[in-house]
């Protein structure tokens, strides 16, 4: 997963510039598509390449948690927008985690 890189639709480069972004970017560190077509000289790294980064995205993306996440993670077109939704709704739901990393509160009571 590690070698994956990002990808961008070809059409989108020169917005994405007069953006500011994308400025390191290059065929040596993204894959361009231009339609069916992969532009990088040497094609994909790795058959799975576009979802290898997505994993990527979303592995670095949760680890802004703070702490280990102990779930089952199932997305369809996942990306930073959806994984930082993911994450507040989360932390927005009391119930929905425990940090696990220490005891219960109410397990210092029955001591």
């Amino acid at each position: 997963m590690a070698p994956a890189r990002t990808f961008a639709l070809a059409s989108d480069i020169n917005h994405l510039r007069e953006l500011g972004l994308a400025k390191g970017g290059s065929l040596d560190n993204a894959i361009v598509v231009d339609g069916s077509k992969v532009l990088n000289p040497g094609g994909l790294r790795m058959k799975d390449e576009f979802a290898a980064h997505k994993l990527l995205d979303a592995v670095g993306d949760l680890a802004l948690a703070g702490a280990a996440l102990h779930g089952r993670y199932i997305a369809n077109r996942p990306g930073h927008s959806l994984n930082h939704k993911l994450l507040k709704a989360l932390f927005a739901r009391q119930a929905a985690w425990a940090d696990i990393t220490r005891p219960p509160e109410d397990a210092a009571v029955a001591a």
